[in-house]
């Protein structure tokens, strides 16, 4: 259901398969991230990149939404980010 959302929120279709997109594994600093990255064309082209982290026995969601431009220069400070992160255990 997340991900079909996510879709939604920049102007695309939503996914009958929920395996259809598992999302990009990868592992930043010491972090484990689910990273799912879409652009549509909602508000004259919009981008959205989440980043989900299983840790501490919790799920993390991190957003960054907007322009697609804006996006795209943020993306690197993005990543930082994330590989900044530390979570108790």
């Amino acid at each position: 259901m997340n991900v079909s959302r996510w879709r939604g929120e920049v102007g695309l279709g939503p996914v009958d398969d929920a395996t259809a997109e598992p999302g990009v594994k990868s592992k930043l600093g010491d972090v484990n991230v689910t990273t799912f990255d879409y652009t549509g064309p909602a508000n004259g082209g919009s981008r959205l990149i989440v980043a989900t982290v299983d840790a501490a026995g919790q799920t993390w969601f991190f957003k960054l939404s907007g322009p697609t431009a804006t996006i795209a220069a943020q993306k690197a400070a993005f990543d930082q980010f994330l590989a900044s992160l530390k979570f108790a255990q």
